[in-house]
């Protein structure tokens, strides 16, 4: 999944006074133009999930770009008004960095860079369509289930509700649009390194959507796991992987 773009010098003194957020100074004018590519290493976003972003930069004669003190990959969800970074890393011509998101939604995305010995950054890319972030999911048997957490981003000690999703599975692997509604259904949460574990009964507010509170009392990786029986007495169960920060 990628996004390209010709940097033009006009168009950096534009980008860059548009964003509000970093209002500091504006950035010089260089003669050069940069082609600037952004892409992600799988096809579809989905949150809970590891990917790199790459970015490549290269001047009017397609030679890779470096000359910068930093590069990030900024991106906030639609509505809001702070934008989180991942710094990118030189490899080998182009910078890159493992990322993942937290929260579904559609996101706003740019890339940012400082050159060596300026004293603030610009905005080398804003990609003009929103990027559209899924909930993790995957199927059991003949049901498509979904995950997500509230914060999405989980800090040691965090309170947060976990969210569960089950729907009849369309033709196409996505939901079929019905919620299944009415299903005896426990959440299951295990600390990976530690084994500690501890369990839910889940309470359905709508039909089809089942969650629970917890708290996340330890930093690593925890597997949550919903379990559940069907109208015809078969048990299914789906497993996500969640990482917990520890609190700084």
């Amino acid at each position: 999944m990628s996004s390209y773009h010709k940097l033009l010098p006009g168009l950096v003194l534009i980008a860059v006074a548009a964003c509000t957020d970093n209002p500091i100074l504006e950035p010089d004018v260089h003669a050069e133009d940069l082609d600037v590519a952004l892409s992600f290493s799988v096809e579809e976003l989905v949150t809970l999930t590891e990917m790199e972003v790459e970015v490549e930069i290269t001047n009017h004669e397609g030679v890779p770009f470096t000359d910068f003190e930093m590069v990030g990959f900024e991106y906030r969800m639609e509505g809001e008004t702070e934008w989180e970074t991942t710094e990118l890393e030189l490899h080998e011509g182009h910078f890159s960095a493992d990322h993942m998101f937290f929260s579904s939604g559609e996101y706003e995305v740019r890339v940012t860079g400082t050159r060596h010995g300026a004293d603030h950054s610009e905005t080398l890319f804003e990609q003009g369509e929103h990027a559209e972030v899924e909930r993790i999911h995957m199927e059991a048997g003949e049901y498509r289930i979904e995950m997500e957490t509230f914060p999405g981003r989980i800090h040691e000690g965090d309170e947060a509700e976990v969210r569960f999703w089950v729907a009849e599975l369309g033709t196409d692997g996505h939901s079929g649009g019905h919620g299944m509604g009415g299903l005896n259904a426990q959440i299951h949460l295990s600390h990976d390194a530690s084994g500690s574990t501890q369990q839910h009964m889940a309470d359905e507010h709508e039909d089809g959507v089942y969650e629970a509170m917890h708290l996340f009392d330890e930093a690593g990786e925890f597997e949550v796991m919903m379990s559940f029986q069907d109208e015809h007495g078969d048990t299914h169960e789906a497993a996500f992987h969640v990482p917990v920060s520890h609190d700084d």
